[in-house]
């Protein structure tokens, strides 16, 4: 059954050295890394993994400095400031990329992947490498892609097909794109931040939302939407 995989990316400002000055304490290079999410969670582990690293091939002349739970702001936000040049790497998601260049919405269309090996394949070929490439058409160079897992609904009661959404309000992310899927499969889409979306399921602003696993156990969604849909459609 295919799914519906979510792929994070990794970005890096192209001029941020010559639009702003990198931090440097004596001959050591400090670089910012932003991260909505929380320690412990799969991708600010990996980029503590890439900090590690970096640090040890460089013999401690260039420090990654990472700053998870949006520390540094939303990633809209974050976005705007990598091509600033104030933040230095940010791994973000892709759908809030796509308003800056909108054939990344490629590669966030659900059900379009056999399998894992299918998306990968796809990345790390002439398509992926060409959508980051590309990026630095609008100031940002793409360094690499993050699996965050495959993005599946979850509510306050159980779906077990697409008849079972009908009627039903999901929280979706700010995309044209996501509000056309939830459409497709006959539920109502509301875009509303991340942060919201405990507070809306448990005051029955909405039904449901739809995420990858570490996400919905990262912010405890279970307990107001102990429904989980996994790869159900």
């Amino acid at each position: 059954m295919k799914k519906l995989f979510i792929v994070t990316l990794a970005l890096m400002m192209v001029f941020s050295v010559t639009i702003f000055p990198l931090q440097k304490q004596g001959d050591k290079i400090i670089l910012r890394a932003s991260d909505d999410h929380a320690w412990g969670y799969p991708t600010v582990e990996g980029l503590d993994v890439m900090a590690k690293l970096v640090n040890m091939w460089t013999d401690g002349r260039i420090e990654i400095k990472i700053y998870p739970s949006a520390t540094l702001g939303s990633e809209k936000e974050t976005i705007e400031q990598t091509q600033m040049g104030i933040i230095d790497i940010n791994r973000t998601s892709i759908s809030p990329l796509t308003s800056l260049y909108d054939k990344l919405n490629v590669l966030a269309l659900p059900y379009i992947y056999r399998d894992r090996d299918h998306m990968w394949k796809v990345l790390n070929g002439d398509i992926g490498q060409s959508l980051l490439e590309e990026l630095q058409q609008v100031g940002l160079v793409g360094l690499a892609y993050m699996d965050s897992g495959a993005r599946s609904f979850y509510a306050k009661k159980p779906i077990y097909s697409p008849d079972d959404m009908e009627g039903m309000v999901f929280r979706v992310q700010k995309s044209e794109l996501m509000m056309d899927v939830v459409k497709a499969l006959g539920a109502k889409p509301t875009p509303m931040a991340f942060e919201e979306v405990y507070t809306a399921l448990q005051t029955g602003v909405i039904d449901g939302a739809e995420n990858n696993p570490p996400s919905y156990l990262e912010t405890a969604h279970y307990e107001v939407a102990p429904y989980y849909s996994l790869y159900c459609l």
